[in-house]
């Protein structure tokens, strides 16, 4: 029976396959499947994590990642029940998602803090900030995305629940929660 410590190794081993993989491909991977390689990458960073907070003897705060971590695996095993239509909601989230960024920049005015060049260079792209927001706002006025609301207009639960993760979702939640 392979141990904790045979397991890390293992598993190092697999993350650094993958990534040399997918650095030396020669191919260009389907555009449908960026969003499910994103999240197994995703996986692995988080796992990483792990093995480093847990090396350092942080398992307290190893909570965190412990969840986002959860989170990406319920998010890819729940895409690739039905792959096409819900790789097509998530990047389109993601779209949409990310106009939150550049509206808390606007509201901060962060540009205060920027170089007189940063600034020109922002105002060169303008026209293409403006069209990323409005394509932004059509997929969320065409998927029905919300503030604060799941991508998949489910709750994370209930995606686990769907994939057959229902303990680990009580477990996940339930322990990772922030004091």
């Amino acid at each position: 029976m392979a141990t904790v410590r045979d397991l890390v190794y293992l598993n190092r081993d697999f993350r650094k396959e993958c990534q040399s993989a997918i650095s030396s491909r020669n191919q260009s991977f389907n555009a449908v499947l960026w969003p499910i390689l994103f999240l197994a990458m995703k996986i692995l960073r988080h796992n990483e994590g792990l093995e480093l907070l847990a090396s350092r003897e942080y398992g307290s705060e190893a909570g965190i990642v412990l969840r986002a971590m959860f989170e990406a695996v319920v998010n890819l095993l729940w895409i690739s029940k039905d792959p096409e239509p819900r790789v097509k909601r998530y990047t389109a989230y993601q779209l949409y998602d990310s106009q939150k960024y550049r509206d808390m920049t606007l509201e901060r005015k962060a540009s205060l803090h920027l170089t007189n060049s940063e600034i020109e260079k922002l105002e060169q792209s303008e026209s293409q900030f403006k069209q990323l927001y409005t394509d932004a706002q059509k997929m969320g006025e065409e998927f029905g995305f919300r503030p604060g609301r799941h991508w998949s207009g489910k709750t994370l639960r209930k995606m686990a629940e769907e994939i057959g993760w229902t303990e680990w979702s009580r477990m996940s939640i339930t322990y990772t929660k922030p004091l």
